[in-house]
């Protein structure tokens, strides 16, 4: 009796650790596409800056365009 009682929870345990493991990375994929989306519309955001401004935060217009060169999804 005990081994057949063991064996009827052992399926919804790896269920269960499934859907762990799954909510889990579904988490990483999301804060990962969060990251690429900030550095997109900060990247957006640099490049409207004048010279006063940029000035204002230390950075130089080449230091901007280096920055902006950059794909998304590269920090």
């Amino acid at each position: 009796m005990y081994k057949s009682l063991k064996l009827e929870r052992e399926p919804a345990f790896h269920f269960r650790k499934s859907i762990a493991l799954f909510l889990h990375q579904t988490k990483r994929l999301l804060a990962v596409l969060r990251n690429w989306k900030e550095n997109y519309y900060s990247r957006q955001a640099l490049r409207k800056l004048n010279s006063r401004q940029l000035d204002d935060i230390g950075l130089s217009s080449d230091q901007v365009r280096k920055e902006c060169k950059k794909p998304f999804w590269i920090n």
